[in-house]
C-alpha cells in the first residue's frame, strides 16, 4: 500500500483526503537574483515567470524563499516590485538568503510567518530557518507557533504547510546536513503534520524538484526558477484541487517570453 501511494505522489497525485472548493496555485522557489546571470538578468527571469504565471490566472502564489542571493534593501525593493505584477495574491515564506528581520522585509513581503486561506484551502507559512538555527530556543518557538496554527486550521479542507527547508531530502531518518531540518526537530514536526492530516509540506532550498511521500503527505521541493543544479528546466509548479479534495501538481518550464511593456494591474504582498 506505501508503495502505491508513493507511486501516485510522484505522478504529481496526492490523496483525496477533503472535499473542497475547486482552486489553483502555483509553487515557486528561489528567484535568488544574483545566483544565475546578475541581479539584473535575473530579476528579468523572474518576471518572464511572472507573466506566464499570470496567463494561467492560479488563485495565488506561495514564494517558497530564497528571493535574493545576497540580501540588499534595493534588490529586495527591486524584487517586491517585480512579484507586485501578480494579477492574484502572492505570499512568501522566507529562505536563508533572506533577511526577514531587516527593517524593509515586512514591508515588502509581509510578516516571515503567517496563515492564509485562499477558497478555502488553508497555507501555513513558516520560517523554517528558526527550526535550522542552534538557538534551541529560536526552533522551539517555531514549533510552539506551528502546532497552534494546525490546531486553529480547518479540519474539513485542504492544509498546505510550507517552508523554505525541506524537512527531509531522501528518508525521514537521514542525518542532519545543510538541506534538510535537524532530527530533533523534523521528527516532532513531521508527527504534527500527520496528526492533522496536511496534504503536502511545500519548500524550496535544493535547487532541484525532489517529491517524496510520508504516510501519505506529498513532500514537494521545487526547484530553482533561476537555476538548478541538476539538468532539471527553471520553472515552478502548477497545483490543482478538484472539488473532491483532490490534488494534483505538475512541473511547468520557464517559458522564454518578455515581460510586458505595460504591465497589469499590481498586486502588492497581503499585509499581515
Amino acid at each position: 500500500m506505501r508503495m502505491l501511494i508513493l507511486l501516485a505522489v510522484l505522478a504529481g497525485m496526492l490523496l483525496p483526503l477533503r472535499a473542497a472548493t475547486p482552486m489553483t496555485f502555483v509553487q515557486l522557489a528561489d528567484p535568488q537574483l544574483g545566483l544565475g546571470q546578475g541581479e539584473d538578468a535575473d530579476l528579468a527571469t523572474f518576471q518572464r515567470a511572472v507573466v506566464q504565471i499570470n496567463a494561467l490566472k492560479p488563485d495565488c502564489v506561495i514564494l517558497c524563499g530564497d528571493l535574493l542571493n545576497a540580501w540588499k534593501a534595493d534588490d529586495a525593493r527591486a524584487f517586491a516590485a517585480a512579484a507586485a505584477k501578480f494579477t492574484m495574491p502572492w505570499y512568501v515564506a522566507p529562505g536563508n538568503h533572506d533577511k526577514w528581520d531587516a527593517p524593509e522585509y515586512a514591508g515588502l513581503f509581509g510578516p516571515d510567518r503567517r496563515v492564509v486561506t485562499v477558497k478555502g484551502t488553508t497555507f501555513v507559512l513558516t520560517n523554517s530557518n528558526l527550526w535550522a538555527d542552534s538557538r534551541r530556543d529560536a526552533g522551539d518557538t517555531e514549533l510552539t507557533w506551528l502546532t497552534k496554527a494546525l490546531a486553529d486550521a480547518p479540519a474539513d479542507a485542504p492544509l498546505f504547510v510550507v517552508g523554505h527547508h525541506p524537512l527531509f531530502d531522501n528518508k525521514p531518518d537521514e542525518k542532519d546536513e545543510y538541506y534538510n531540518v535537524p532530527l530533533a526537530r523534523r521528527m516532532p514536526i513531521l508527527d504534527l503534520l500527520v496528526a492533522h492530516h496536511v496534504t503536502a509540506y511545500l519548500s524550496g532550498h535544493t535547487h532541484m524538484s525532489i517529491v517524496r511521500d510520508y504516510h501519505g503527505i506529498a513532500m514537494v521541493t521545487q526547484g530553482s526558477s533561476v537555476k538548478n543544479m541538476t539538468k532539471e528546466p527553471i520553472g515552478f509548479r502548477l497545483w490543482k484541487i478538484d472539488e473532491k479534495g483532490k490534488a494534483t501538481n505538475e512541473l511547468i518550464p520557464l517559458a522564454h517570453a518578455d515581460p510586458p511593456k505595460e504591465a497589469p494591474k499590481a498586486t502588492p504582498a497581503p499585509a499581515a
